[in-house]
């Protein structure tokens, strides 16, 4: 992330990339590195670290859990029980918490 943050601001031997090309050669999402572009951008101090690090690395879930989740989500709507993303998110969060995950603070604070 911070590679390609500098790609953007300073430039790669002497030339800038676009946000777009840095987000493709870094494997990134566009609008993910122009809100850090953007964070960098605006911190006023010049000591001031930005954290560079996704939700994903936090919460950790193994293939079988994350299986189980999917089937669980399928066999609802097979049922003419579909889940909304919000329940889905929900259920999700229940299971991080009885599994004994780590979990993001900003979820206990939702």
């Amino acid at each position: 992330m911070k590679r390609a943050v500098l790609q953007v601001l300073k430039g790669k031997k002497g030339v800038k990339l676009s946000l777009r090309k840095a987000a493709t050669e870094n494997g990134l999402s566009f609008q993910t590195l122009q809100r850090y572009v953007k964070k960098e951008v605006n911190k006023t101090d010049a000591n001031e670290q930005i954290s560079m690090k996704s939700n994903r690395d936090t919460l950790k879930r193994n293939d079988k859990e994350e299986k189980e989740l999917v089937y669980y989500v399928i066999k609802c709507s097979k049922m003419c029980y579909g889940k909304t993303t919000k329940d889905t998110r929900v259920l999700a969060y229940e299971m991080a918490k009885i599994n004994s995950k780590s979990i993001p603070l900003s979820w206990e604070k939702k």
